[in-house]
């Protein structure tokens, strides 16, 4: 479940970016990230398991948006390495985005980091 976790965090990061701002880019290079790793999640969805809504271990208040698909075991490694993939072209395309826009290149980059970081629970 941790691939459409984390499609489902940024869906909502992304869809709490207001359109018509500087971060219009951002939003969409989330939102398509998010839709990426949800199809990824959903073609290798394990069919024993039921999808399920998450809550948070710190504030039980906080719960995913939607629920969330897990993926077959046996399809994991191979989902995690694509979603690894994935994750730096978002990073790849912040970075990129944020040579062009020297205003806004300090935010741009501190997003793609935090997306990077991702990928180290996706190799746990």
């Amino acid at each position: 479940m941790q691939v459409d976790c984390l499609s489902e965090r940024l869906e909502t990061a992304a869809a709490d970016i207001p359109r018509g701002t500087d971060y219009d880019e951002v939003r969409g290079v989330l939102q398509d990230t998010s839709d990426r790793l949800k199809r990824l999640a959903r073609q290798n969805r394990d069919p024993g398991r039921s999808r399920v809504t998450v809550s948070s271990s710190t504030n039980p208040a906080e719960r995913t948006s939607r629920p969330l698909t897990p993926v077959s075991a046996a399809a994991q490694a191979e989902v995690n390495r694509e979603a690894v993939l994935i994750l730096q072209e978002a990073a790849t395309i912040l970075l990129r985005s944020a040579q062009a826009a020297q205003e806004r290149q300090e935010q741009y980059a501190q997003i793609a980091e935090a997306i990077d970081s991702n990928k180290v629970l996706l190799r746990s």
